[in-house]
């Protein structure tokens, strides 16, 4: 015992004769955090579960392997702090090896062994097969990268493979991608996203560092960048100088085609060697450079977007540096953000409108939705990886009656399936349907399966095109929005399989899955959160890992937008109130991946509903199951829902996965689209009830559309493969042989117009308040019993754009004639188009008419004036009546007697109805001797089409005689008259006047 202290007392003198200063040398670690994994192959797993079983592998330096844990059924599957780190003693080490695996786990059966996924830029050869091949780093493979990293500078690259050279891949944190790689194939191509944290940011004593620079459109750590979207340069700086530091910071980005420079003087914040000082700089945020707009050209540029930046401090190299690291003192005043490859989005057609109930019909204000547009899309365009929004509000009411179509029995389910079909025959991607506030809370009594404290509702992706959003909440319809594109991608483990109400909220995510989810990021336009935000650790988000610090610019850390916790607008305890969210680095990619332009193909939408009348079950026997197809098919060009299903035989090969399946039944063989519709329970019913409303490629040789569901639904093995004997027709709807026939859209004024003649056009009735624009049409189908008819009309122009966006009025219309009262349109008056979809059942024919009617809404109090407007709504523009008689007044005041006594002015009231004026003059001793005669005696035009008074100098007679004048006002109906309007007047002026040739012309 005594000998092992003399030895350790021994080594503490070594170490001292080598200087105090290697004593006080702290220790450092390196944390490795994997954040995501993407499948470029999407639905290629096994026949069970056609979705990835991810789990990835880590090791630093050769050590232990980091498992991730596994994320079932997800292509895209993100974690929530999986880190693997390493201690460095005395942080004497500047160059790591980080080796990487990704595998999907295939336990299910047959002997199945998990897949390993090629995710290396390398070509190389394929790794070992499980299981041996689980965690192999001596293996030179082209499918697991080694990665270098440089402490000094963050710089990542990707060890070559026999020879090759080095590939670099970023800085701090970057994604490692096999795609188009050797050994690889399209169905085990892969990507892993992680990030590289040093503790603390800075191992260098008397040093000012760049820690990081990364390239933000919304979101830190992102692999991709969209084209011509703002975006900032944000650097983090840390200090070990115990005193503040004023140095310029300069930074710079490119895209190939535009190079940018920005530079601001920065303050930086002291700190010590154990507590480095943080400073955060925010570049190209508009203050004052503006945010850059970077470009991606085919003919031009890198197609991606690179950045980088300084900070101006000469620095020696501290003699108490760790060894290794001695000459990164002015090599880390240099930072290099991670490359951004560039994409185009396409944000989908997005509308606005005010909706109710047909019972009610209380809508909010037009002023009220346009507040709520400005509020929710401005928050959308900041957070999302769009450029430009495709939306705008329309200032039409819409409302159904949801007991007169009754497709689901409840409500606001039903509406949601019919507006969702409605949508898609108008091209409208995505359809807010605006409410009043409170208006869920008031129409609880009508509401089945939600609380009477929500604020939003859809129904995801079963029925993408329609959401319910309240007013008066923040970020209410970018959250449900969110929910028309699966974004609740993260692991849920409380879902009630098969059918049952899962957790497609993360908010309803055990934390056990990783709830909540940090959304880091910055908001580039200021318009958010123009001080940043970091929501405190306090309930409800006890477990929200954001910094305690203040926000430096801009920065955010917040809950993921899908994570509502506690509730829109309520007391959630420790301050939180409101609705304080952002958008999370996994999902903004993910959205990226889910807005990349596309062609809209022709569609069938296919709506129907499914109901377990009795339930689930126990489990014992197969549960009772009924399909139905209540709406009309109809077919249009629009955005499909589920791929192309290849055709087969019997559905050997299809699209989608789930127990239910639309078939569209061909001569040679079928497409089948499978899916699981959106159930819901209620626990005071035995049933259980879900929909759908999806648009699916069409085959013009289909002969039937099949509503199928499963033999037995609690065999869910069968939901990616054909089982024999699975399968059973729940309802079908014929295509018959011919489509049916239309024409004649027109409309009329509170009754049908006449049937058009042929060769001419429909009239265009002008429809005012408390008039209804009937709409009639043709519409006949020798081949099939029954047509219904779905009607699309388009509103004017704004008056500082194009047409506003499509409106649909009203789909599956029995009969031929649809009445849309003026009210429903009054706040976007002005020429509607129309466009018809006359479906016989699924054959579909359109038609449409330019110039269906004009909506008018009363001006000048009805009455008629000459302003360009039909104010009375009479369907005529400026008809108005003629100017009156004008009281004239000679040499009226201010205006002084001329010398003699004789006039020189001509005054009068101008006439509110008057847009011009005509004066005349003649001799009152002609008049006189001709009996009256204004044609003989009228010598002259005094003023022609003045605008205002007066009109003068005045002409003097001659000695012993005498003038007259006369004046009339001018209006877009003509010229008014010279009578004087009083009873006593024989006769009209105004014919004689006019035929003298010296007067003024009319």
């Amino acid at each position: 015992m005594r000998g092992r202290v003399i030895f350790a007392v021994l080594i503490v003198l070594a170490i001292e004769g080598l200087g105090l200063s290697l004593l006080m040398a702290q220790d450092g670690t390196i944390k490795v955090r994997i954040n995501e994994a993407v499948a470029f192959k999407k639905n290629n797993d096994d026949v069970f579960d056609p979705q990835q079983d991810f789990y990835a592998i880590n090791s630093i330096d050769g050590g232990a392997p980091f498992f991730t844990p596994e994320i079932g059924s997800r292509d895209d599957a993100s974690w929530s702090n999986q880190i693997n780190l390493k201690l460095v003693p005395g942080r004497n080490q500047r160059f790591f090896d980080f080796y990487f695996e990704l595998w999907d786990r295939d336990t299910c059966c047959f002997g199945n062994v998990d897949d390993g996924f090629d995710i290396s830029p390398q070509n190389g050869p394929p790794g070992p097969p499980a299981p041996g091949g689980v965690f192999v780093p001596t293996i030179v493979t082209g499918s697991n990268p080694h990665v270098t990293y440089d402490v000094c500078t963050g710089k990542m690259q990707v060890v070559g493979v026999f020879g090759s050279n080095p590939i670099p891949i970023g800085s701090n944190a970057a994604e490692v991608n096999g795609y188009n790689t050797a050994p690889g194939v399209p169905d085990n191509w892969g990507s892993l996203r992680f990030d590289v944290v040093r503790e603390p940011v800075n191992w260098l004593p008397d040093d000012v560092a760049i820690d990081w620079v990364q390239i933000v459109q919304s979101v830190y750590k992102a692999s991709r960048a969209v084209a011509d979207k703002d975006t900032s340069l944000i650097v983090e700086i840390s200090s070990t100088h115990p005193f503040p530091i004023t140095a310029p910071v300069h930074g710079q980005m490119t895209d190939g085609i535009t190079t940018v420079l920005d530079t601001k003087m920065v303050l930086i914040a002291p700190g010590s060697v154990a507590t480095p000082g943080i400073t955060l700089v925010s570049l190209f945020d508009g203050n004052p450079t503006q945010p850059f707009k970077p470009q991606k050209s085919f003919i031009a540029g890198t197609g991606k977007v690179s950045g980088s930046a300084s900070v101006d401090y000469a620095e020696t190299i501290s003699p108490n540096a760790p060894p290794q690291l001695m000459d990164c003192a002015n090599l880390n005043n240099v930072g290099q953000a991670t490359d951004l490859p560039l994409m185009h989005t396409s944000d989908p057609l997005t509308v606005f409108e005010r909706f109710d109930y047909e019972e009610d019909q209380r809508f909010m204000t037009s002023p009220q939705l346009q507040a709520m547009y400005t509020r929710e899309e401005t928050y959308r365009l900041a957070s999302w990886p769009i450029a430009n929004l495709n939306s705008s509000p329309t200032f039409n009411e819409t409302w159904f009656d949801h007991g007169s179509d009754c497709l689901l029995c409840f409500e606001p389910f039903n509406t949601l399936v019919h507006y969702n079909a409605m949508a898609a025959q108008a091209g409208i991607d995505r359809m807010v349907l605006s409410v009043r506030n409170k208006w869920f809370a008031e129409n609880a009594f009508r509401h089945d399966f939600i609380g009477a404290g929500s604020v939003g509702y859809s129904l995801g992706w079963f029925a993408p095109r329609a959401v319910l959003a309240e007013d008066g909440f923040y970020g209410v319809s970018t959250h449900e929005l969110g929910h028309t594109y699966n974004l609740s991608q993260h692991p849920c483990t409380n879902a009630s399989p098969p059918f049952g109400p899962g957790c497609y909220d993360e908010y309803t995510h055990p934390a056990s899955n990783g709830r909540p989810y940090e959304a880091e990021g910055f908001d580039v336009s200021g318009k958010i959160y123009p001080s940043g935000i970091h929501v405190a650790p306090n309930p409800p988000y006890g477990d929200l890992a954001c910094p305690t610090t203040p926000p430096q610019s801009r920065d955010i850390c917040a809950p993921n937008l899908m994570d509502l916790v506690c509730g829109i607008g309520k007391d959630c305890g420790g301050g939180y109130s409101g609705y304080q969210n952002w958008i999370d680095t996994f999902t903004f990619q993910y959205l990226m991946e889910n807005t990349l332009p596309h062609s809209d193909p022709f569609v069938v939408n296919v709506s129907g509903l499914i109901h377990f009348p009795n339930g689930q079950g126990d489990g014992s026997t197969a549960p009772l199951v009924e399909g139905f197809l209540p709406l009309f098919d109809y077919q249009f060009m629009g955005s499909q829902d589920l791929p192309d299903a290849p055709l087969s035989g019997v559905g050997e090969v299809f699209s989608g996965v789930g127990a239910f399946r639309i078939r569209l039944m061909t001569p040679v063989g079928v497409h089948d689209y499978r899916f699981n519709p959106r159930f819901f329970a209620d626990p005071s019913r035995p049933d259980l009830i879900g929909g759908f409303s999806i648009s699916v490629p069409w085959d013009p040789s289909t002969m039937m559309v099949q509503l199928i569901g499963p033999s037995d639904a609690r065999d869910t093995g069968c939901w990616n493969k054909l089982c024999e004997g699975d399968g059973i027709i729940l309802d079908q709807r014929p295509v018959s042989p011919t489509p049916p026939s239309a024409s004649d859209l027109r409309a009329g004024r509170d009754s049908s117009a006449p049937p058009t003649p042929p060769g001419a056009l429909p009239a265009t009735p002008t429809i005012g308040p408390g008039h209804v624009a009937v709409v009639d049409w043709g519409a006949s189908d020798p081949d099939s019993p029954e047509t219904r008819a779905s009607l699309i009309v388009m509103p004017p122009p704004s008056p500082v754009g194009p047409s506003g966006p499509p409106v649909p009025v009203a789909i599956d219309i029995v009969g031929t004639t649809f009445r849309i009262p003026q009210e429903r349109m009054a706040d976007a008056p002005g020429p509607y188009t129309g466009r018809l979809l006359v479906s016989d059942g699924v054959n579909t024919t359109e038609i449409f008419n330019g110039a269906l009617f004009n909506i008018c809404n009363l001006s000048n109090g009805g009455v008629e004036f000459c302003n360009g407007l039909d104010d009375d709504c009479d369907g005529i523009v400026d008809n108005a009546a003629p100017p009156g008689a004008e009281q004239v007044q000679l040499n009226p005041q201010p205006f002084p007697p001329a010398p003699g006594g004789t006039a020189t002015m001509m005054q009068w009231v101008a006439d509110p109805l008057a847009q011009s004026f005509d004066a005349v003059y003649g001799d009152l001793n002609i008049l006189r001797d001709s009996g009256g005669n204004f044609t003989q005696a009228t010598l002259g035009c005094l003023a022609d089409n003045v605008t205002a008074p007066p009109v003068g100098p005045l002409p003097d007679p001659s000695s012993g005689h005498a003038f007259w004048f006369e004046l009339r006002g001018n209006n877009c109906s003509g010229p008014g008259t010279y009578d004087s309007g009083d009873a006593a007047q024989v006769g009209s002026r105004d014919a004689e006047i006019n035929a003298s040739p010296r007067a003024c012309r009319p």
